[in-house]
């Protein structure tokens, strides 16, 4: 059983453009700016649990990218992908394209949640906005 836990909330987001080199393995979205925090602890380029519980997870990214390439947008825990089941999108050149995910885990003090990309061949995509948060 979980216990009651403190109100946690957590978010990093991006608004701009900047070039992320996407590969098949996937890469960690970067250049994230920090948002509001309670009870979690925002870094770089994830944020890190404080206290055990059940957590609702959101990820967006916004892109444009060349023709006909799939993209997967993964939420990790501390590097591996939390479902099997990611949302994946095929780009049209010269749009802009819009992914996002929703997940809830059980997370311990200490788990770092962070976004990756990922795609059929390797690439360069230009972000444009990006979004994870992290509350229960």
């Amino acid at each position: 059983d979980l216990l009651p836990i403190p109100s946690a909330y957590g978010k990093l987001y991006y608004v701009g453009s900047q070039s992320l080199s996407v590969t098949t393995a996937g890469v960690q979205v970067v250049g994230w700016s920090q948002g509001t925090e309670d009870n979690v602890t925002l870094n770089t380029n994830d944020i890190e649990i404080v206290n055990q519980g059940r957590y609702k997870i959101f990820a967006m990214v916004s892109f444009t990218d060349g023709n006909n390439i799939a993209f997967d947008l993964e939420i990790r825990k501390n590097g591996v992908n939390l479902c099997t089941c990611n949302p994946q999108l095929e780009v049209v050149s010269g749009r802009e394209a819009f992914i996002s995910s929703f997940e809830v885990a059980d997370l311990v003090a200490g788990d770092k949640i962070s976004v990756y990309l990922k795609s059929d061949s390797n690439t360069t995509a230009t972000m444009l906005k990006q979004k994870l948060i992290v509350t229960n």
